[in-house]
């Protein structure tokens, strides 16, 4: 799996070009140290991605001091913890839960590990008067075995052919081109899909409405609501007369909206089915799912943070019970080491254990906010995983 992530991670930074502030900042050669003389020595790896140590470069480099700190604290109340909250990347030191110290949905879709198992199923609607009918089975052969790269081996080799042949592209089947798509997306090539389509395939072929739905399913993959809806709203109006694929259709963007939490207008979308359709089980089905998002009992974010004034109470409310423990446990060391100084009166170190004190103290409240949200979503994704789609 090709991964990328931005320069501070130590990765090439192939999606936002980040501005770089002066190294002499005390935290920040604070956890360079830690990386170059320390983390390399520990008998295991941080178990999240980046490294708390990354994560804690990163955000110096992206928020105010202050903010920084925060995010790093609660971080680090939450390595290790609550794995069920965090969606998982494979890298060359095995496996590791994805928190990212920004929020950008580019650069997460290039770090997950995606093991969907989905099997795309080969086009075949139309009968074929084709001196390549032979030719054409054999790739819905490879097709259903999903042998996908050999299958466009020879959906390209019957286009190459056809020229020496002086078979205009227009003539080919349509089944040809909704093949070469259905191949690239099993591929994971969806880019290079909408390329093909965009400046080689013939107009004639662009317009054909089974053509144009495995683009709209293209976009839908790639989850640009945006240009996914635009796309299905134009083949719906195209295909009126195929009630099977305008049922298709809706399904696609009713779940398309539920992703993007337009739940009404979803629903709306699922109830088009009609009962008498072979398709209605899985509108049935999806129409309940989301009627279920809606019923879900979500966590209120004031309401943790207003939780935390308790260390880990928060946390906990956001079901996040591990980091609960955790942040009890740091935050009441830190306040003893604090309130201990300071009856010595060592006020050396009650000062510095007091500025420790509050950035956990402070970062346990703000982490519970972020956390009872990232309960939220998890819950809802949870929820919307259970929809189905029409092949």
């Amino acid at each position: 799996m090709q991964l990328y992530a931005i320069s501070v991670f130590g990765q090439s930074d192939s999606l936002r070009q980040v501005n770089y502030i002066e190294e002499t900042n005390i935290f920040h050669t604070t956890i360079r140290f830690y990386q170059k003389y320390i983390s390399h020595i520990r008998p295991y790896h941080c178990p999240m991605y980046p490294s708390c140590s990354r994560y804690g470069f990163a955000t110096f480099q992206y928020y105010n001091p202050f903010k920084a700190m925060i995010y790093t604290a609660d971080r680090l109340l939450r390595c290790g913890h609550d794995y069920r909250f965090y969606p998982l990347t494979l890298q060359d030191n095995g496996f590791r839960f994805v928190d990212l110290p920004i929020i950008d949905s580019v650069w997460l879709d290039t770090v997950l590990y995606l093991n969907t198992g989905t099997k795309v199923f080969p086009y075949a609607k139309y009968p074929m008067n084709f001196a390549w009918a032979d030719e054409l089975k054999f790739i819905r052969f490879l097709m259903e075995k999903e042998l996908y790269s050999e299958a466009l081996l020879e959906i390209y080799r019957v286009f190459h052919y056809s020229k020496k042949l002086s078979i205009s592209e227009e003539n080919l089947p349509v089944e040809l081109y909704v093949n070469l798509l259905r191949s690239l997306k099993a591929l994971n090539r969806h880019e290079e899909a909408i390329w093909e389509y965009e400046g080689y395939f013939p107009e004639d072929i662009k317009k054909n409405v089974n053509v144009k739905f495995e683009i709209c399913k293209i976009w839908f993959d790639l989850n640009n609501t945006y240009k996914a809806i635009e796309c299905f709203n134009e083949v719906a109006l195209r295909a009126k007369r195929d009630t099977f694929l305008l049922h298709k259709i809706y399904i696609f963007t009713g779940v398309t909206y539920a992703r993007s939490r337009q739940i009404d207008s979803a629903k709306r979308f699922f109830s088009l089915v009609t009962a008498s359709s072979s398709l209605n089980y899985l509108a049935s089905k999806n129409l309940n799912v989301v009627t279920s998002v809606e019923k879900a009992k979500l966590k209120k974010p004031v309401v943790a943070g207003m939780l935390a004034i308790i260390p880990g109470a928060g946390y906990l409310y956001s079901g996040h019970w591990q980091t609960a423990i955790s942040s009890l446990f740091v935050n009441s060391l830190l306040f003893y080491a604090t309130y201990s100084s300071f009856k010595v009166k060592n006020y050396g170190i009650a000062l510095l254990s007091g500025i420790f004190s509050m950035t956990f103290y402070v970062g346990n409240i703000i982490g519970s906010v972020r956390s009872s949200k990232r309960y939220n979503q998890t819950v809802i994704d949870e929820q919307l995983s259970q929809m189905v789609l029409p092949n």
